[in-house]
């Protein structure tokens, strides 16, 4: 049971001991007159009966009956429960309050709906301290936060002196998800007027990460355009994450619908999507960006959408020009299971009450050939269908289960942002890049994958993806939303210069991390590759000059394109309070 539910059966159950007192006050005090004689008005029983709370009209003499027994003995007991109860929440604020003074590098989390609590939870599991703010959390969810380490202040994250108390200007990352993206993007806005300049005493202190996450795409694509490019404020970095569709990326990402086998040549592969709603849309727009990552001899990806007839899917083909990267068609009745003589397939379900995603399981989990997947997509997981993944002694495909706004294994992305993203994005790229050269990855640590990878090399990949938008302004280029169905690519001049500065990133963050040149050993930190540019053999060039030139297909995997730094600034100046 949830803290927020919890709390509202506590007071509810205290209610309902107050009205039960109150029948029972009026009740004894008409037996009471009765027995006396008295005639009294109800408005006077009822007055008394008040003052029961208040020990003030309990003592009477002569024979008591003895519902009005019970009643002087248990409303002073609910007034009691009732004023320790309040005193103890002012009192577990004001504590909050104090404690929160002396926090630094903390985590502040704005908005405790689902998703937020969780995140909290998450994130003091790995060790972090954590504010929350919130205006509407009850009494009961706020103790169960506070009991797992989370520092709770029920505040108007919408007013200036509620971010002041979360101590903003001494936090190290800022999540906002308010109660819609109009909220989230009045946060956002306001934070980042507080940061600026109340960390301008400070200017010592790395910049505030702040994340708003949207639901509204389109929001994301016009606040996107902005905060890529912005580069006027020191004090905060300001991104945006639209949460669902991060999540079916990263969701697409574990569950990918190819399978290399790890030989670098992704296999045929045919994909199911099953529903016609909102989440199964956006899954097929992010299979189109993923498939812009396939290495170039990739088969196309064939998707065929059951929910979706011929005429919706023209109309979606023309609002979504990605997905002409994808070979899409519309399943027959009964689906694939008997077609193209038994190739293992990859089946989607998304959307729907969950008595249809529970039979559309079912049928497919037995009747899909054999290597196939069933991965369920819902935008919260119900207790039902978390049972499909649980598995069972009878044959048929394996099934996944997934939550896109359960942030378990979106707290990364949700903290650092795009640039999360990007990181994780590159690092795939350089493995494939790498095993393509050399199938064998001999024990090598940069070619684990993501979720396997030391943190260490997290971070170079998180410092390769942040400069990337630095060494961009070089060749006047900017990063903004995906909007072209074939996102343009750099020059052969911008590959060069391009190359070269990341180059010199790499060489600096080896020598800054205790590199020496030298023969390649790991362990003794030594590379012969630090030296300048011009003395790099050309093999060793085009290394970072194949990295420059698939930029364009990493960057539209996450939803991401090159643009023209005009055309960028131009766009975000467009936007409000610029």
């Amino acid at each position: 049971m949830s803290g927020r539910r919890a709390g509202s059966l506590t007071w509810g159950a205290w209610f309902a001991v107050v009205v039960l007192v109150a029948l029972l006050g009026v009740r004894g005090f008409a037996v009471y007159d009765a027995q006396r004689g008295i005639s009294t008005h109800a408005l006077t029983r009822a007055y008394l009966v008040a003052q029961l709370f208040t020990l003030e009209s309990g003592a009477v003499r002569g024979a008591v009956p003895w519902q009005l027994d019970v009643a002087r003995v248990a409303a002073p007991m609910a007034a009691a429960y009732a004023l320790l109860r309040v005193l103890a929440e002012l009192l577990a604020a004001q504590a909050d309050r104090w404690r929160i003074r002396r926090l630094h590098d903390h985590v502040v989390v704005v908005g405790l709906d689902e998703c937020g609590t969780a995140l909290c939870r998450d994130l003091v599991d790995r060790g972090r301290q954590v504010v929350a703010v919130d205006r509407t959390v009850d009494a009961a969810a706020a103790e169960a936060l506070r009991a797992h380490g989370v520092h709770v202040l029920r505040a108007d994250p919408a007013r200036a002196d509620a971010l002041r108390a979360s101590r903003l200007e001494r936090a190290s990352h800022l999540v906002v998800r308010a109660r819609d993206d109009g909220a989230t993007a009045q946060v956002v806005a306001l934070a980042e007027s507080l940061t600026r300049t109340e960390r301008a005493a400070t200017s010592r202190r790395p910049a505030l990460a702040c994340v708003g996450v949207l639901t509204s795409p389109d929001l994301w694509h016009l606040l996107t355009a902005r905060t890529l490019w912005d580069e006027t404020n020191d004090a905060v970095r300001v991104d945006f994450v639209d949460l669902e569709g991060t999540a079916l990326l990263l969701a697409l990402r574990d569950h990918p619908p190819r399978d290399d086998a790890g030989t670098g040549a992704p296999a045929a592969a045919r994909v199911l999507v099953t529903g016609n709603g909102r989440i199964a849309v956006r899954l097929v727009s992010t299979l189109a960006r993923t498939s812009a990552a396939d290495t170039p001899t990739a088969p196309p990806l064939r998707v065929s959408l059951d929910g979706i007839g011929q005429k919706r899917l023209a109309r979606l083909r023309r609002a979504h020009p990605e997905w002409a990267a994808l070979e899409l068609e519309v399943a027959p009745v009964g689906g694939l299971a008997d077609r193209d003589c038994g190739v293992p397939l990859v089946a989607y379900v998304c959307d729907g009450p969950v008595t249809d995603v529970v039979d559309r399981v079912v049928a497919l989990r037995r009747h899909v050939p054999p290597g196939s997947r069933v991965v369920v997509v819902r935008g919260s997981v119900e207790p039902v269908t978390r049972l499909l993944a649980a598995g069972g002694p009878h044959e048929g495909a394996p099934v996944v289960v997934l939550g896109l706004t359960e942030p378990r294994w979106l707290v990364d992305v949700l903290l650092g942002g795009t640039a999360e993203l990007l990181a994780r994005a590159l690092h795939e790229q350089y493995v494939a890049r790498r095993r393509e050269q050399a199938p064998d990855h001999g024990g090598d640590p940069a070619r684990l994958p993501w979720v396997q990878l030391p943190e260490s090399l997290r971070e170079s990949n998180r410092a390769q993806a942040r400069d990337l938008v630095v060494k961009l302004r070089a060749v006047r280029r900017l990063v903004g939303p995906l909007v072209d169905p074939t996102p343009p690519r750099f020059t052969a001049a911008e590959v060069e210069v391009l190359a070269r500065l990341e180059h010199d990133r790499w060489t600096a963050e080896r020598r800054a991390q205790g590199w020496r040149p030298g023969p390649r050993d790991v362990e003794a930190r030594t590379t012969p590759y630090l030296v300048p540019w011009e003395e790099l053999a050309e093999d060793v060039r085009d290394l970072d000059r194949l990295f420059v030139e698939a930029l364009p297909q990493v960057l539209a995997s996450v939803g991401l394109q090159l643009r023209p730094a005009a055309e960028t600034v131009r766009e975000a100046a467009r936007l409000p309070g610029r």
